[in-house]
């Protein structure tokens, strides 16, 4: 009985040195650039699902995933100043907050 619990308490120990050894970094980074970046070319991007209609105003989740990079929107809402910016629209304005004016 102690000769189990001694090989679990080692065996435990040589499984979780190995898994910490895993999670460590690699060794001898490099301090050298890595060169410009190039512009052009293709990116692919795998999805899961399939996209039903590029029709933004009833694409799903999925879809939207898809669909946002084709269909830019007049205003954007930055997170940080918790107000509408400009993104395809030069600029918008309204004095009532109902009636809005948007520069294309």
């Amino acid at each position: 009985m102690k000769s189990r619990r001694v090989m679990v308490t080692i065996a435990s120990v040589l499984v979780t040195g190995a898994s910490l050894a895993g999670c460590s970094g690699p060794s001898g980074g490099s301090d050298e650039p890595v060169g410009e970046p190039k512009s052009g070319g293709t990116l692919s991007w795998a999805m899961i699902g399939e996209t039903q209609s590029m029709d933004p105003a009833i694409c799903g989740a999925v879809a939207y995933q898809r669909c946002s990079p084709v269909f830019g929107t007049l205003l954007r809402y930055d997170t940080e100043t918790e107000k509408f910016v400009p993104y395809l629209a030069e600029s918008f304005e309204s004095a009532d907050g109902q009636n809005w004016t948007l520069k294309l």
